[in-house]
């Protein structure tokens, strides 16, 4: 009964948030001395609180593509390919599907965000630079 049936939120969460945000709509306190990369988004869900975030990182190491990292700043999103070490730039308001790369076009964007990425990858000591498996297969 906390929760409004359909209701809908703007707020860009994502799956480190669901841990704190349990915690929270459980009345539970987090383990002492537990890191947590996530917030809880508990005020979203039943509406007693706006939840902000200035960004929003997802790491993804090893992939299929070499691996990467990417960082959503409002409607902005920029993918980071390890591999190539090559970006993607996407207004996510404009293009949802993200078809158009705008990296070239908007640089003073770009740099804005790869700042933000390299700040976060520093804070969190996420590593860039990984060697390929050769034994590695699809």
């Amino acid at each position: 009964g906390r929760i409004r049936p359909g209701a809908t939120s703007g707020a860009v969460v994502g799956h480190i948030d669901l841990y704190p945000t349990l915690l929270d709509l459980l009345g539970l306190p987090a383990p002492a001395g537990q890191l947590m990369d996530g917030r809880s988004y508990a005020g979203v869900l039943t509406s007693s609180a706006p939840f902000t975030r200035e960004a929003f990182f997802n790491y993804f190491p090893h992939g299929r593509n070499g691996g990467g990292v990417w960082v959503r700043a409002g409607d902005w999103k920029l993918i980071q390919s390890f591999e190539t070490d090559t970006f993607e730039l996407y207004n996510l308001a404009e293009d949802p599907g993200e078809k158009t790369n705008l990296a070239s076009a908007k640089p003073e964007v770009l740099k804005r965000l790869e700042a933000q990425l390299e700040a976060w990858q520093q804070a969190t000591d996420a590593p860039v630079d990984f060697a390929l498996n050769p034994d590695y297969a699809d």
